[in-house]
């Protein structure tokens, strides 16, 4: 089952691609999420992340 906030990055995805982006517009709009998402994590797990020690 697909989660609200998945949905959104998928309806998010298919309105770049269904706009005739090309492949580097398309990369840029997921590697924006991804940097959102760091942003919103980063608090919580910190600079390193989950890097192995």
């Amino acid at each position: 089952m697909e989660s609200p906030k998945s949905r959104r990055l998928t309806v998010t995805l298919e309105r770049v691609v269904a706009g005739g982006a090309h492949v580097t517009q398309v990369a840029a709009a997921i590697v924006g999420t991804w940097r959102d998402i760091a942003s919103v994590i980063s608090p919580i797990l910190g600079q390193q992340g989950l890097a192995a020690r």
